[in-house]
């Protein structure tokens, strides 16, 4: 079944991520896994550039981020320094944040910040849906809000050695399928015919792996080459020039 919802609600949802993502995909309510869905591949860490050098982001296991900013608060406590960047306070906030997911089990996800846009944080789970790849990603919530919530975009994703292939899933195929009623699947539509799905976890897996291997569902696909193995965070907003 559709049903309304307000072009303003889409742009909130959706703006975050399209810094990373243009041609996005098909946005979700609820995240394409459980806790106990979620993949390690070592190969994912470090710095990764789009094949048109247009972005470049940083990537690293929340659990071992949150280690390694442990490490560094605990070494300059001891040693009664500061870091060279001038940005400790703003490095150490983030290990609040990391300690929640890590207590909901979700140590596995990977921490994102995409070096164009440092204000930006987003997270990613890595899932395995009938022998594919997915990443779900999803913006970061410093404040841990109670009145937000993050909208998911999911990508099949293939991984080989120095490179990481992002196919997105087509929000036109998927409106041709609903309307030829090839598909059924919980979502909202505003008036604009933007879709936002709504089904639970367990029916987006299904859907997943139903269509997964379907070509014409994945209409864009970006190519990242690794360039670096040691991601590098900065917790901290950037300078705005005063006028005058």
């Amino acid at each position: 079944m559709k049903k309304q919802f307000s072009n303003f609600t889409l742009s909130i949802v959706v703006a975050g991520l399209a810094v990373i993502f243009t041609g996005c995909g098909i946005p979700s309510v609820h995240p394409l896994f459980e806790s106990t869905d979620l993949v390690n591949d070592e190969q994912i860490q470090g710095v990764w550039v789009r094949s048109d050098n247009t972005i470049k982001f940083h990537v690293m296991r929340v659990g071992d981020l949150r280690d390694q900013l442990q490490a560094k608060k605990d070494s300059l406590a001891n040693s009664g320094g500061s870091d060279s960047d001038g940005n400790v306070d703003e490095d150490f906030g983030a290990i609040e944040y990391l300690d929640d997911l890590i207590s909901r089990d979700l140590g596995n996800l990977y921490f994102i910040q995409n070096e164009e846009e440092p204000e930006e944080f987003y997270l990613a789970g890595l899932v395995e849906i009938g022998g594919e790849l997915y990443f779900d990603f999803f913006k970061v919530d410093f404040e841990l809000s109670k009145f937000s919530y993050p909208v998911h975009l999911f990508m099949k994703v293939s991984i080989a050695s120095d490179e990481l292939i992002m196919h997105m899933f087509s929000e036109e195929w998927l409106k041709e399928q609903i309307k030829n009623r090839q598909i059924r699947i919980q979502l909202e539509v505003n008036q604009d015919d933007n879709y936002l799905l709504t089904a639970p976890t367990r029916d987006l897996k299904k859907f997943v792996e139903k269509y997964g291997s379907i070509e014409d569902a994945y209409r864009h696909q970006y190519t990242y080459r690794k360039v670096g193995i040691e991601p590098r965070f900065v917790f901290e907003e950037p300078d705005i020039e005063e006028e005058g």
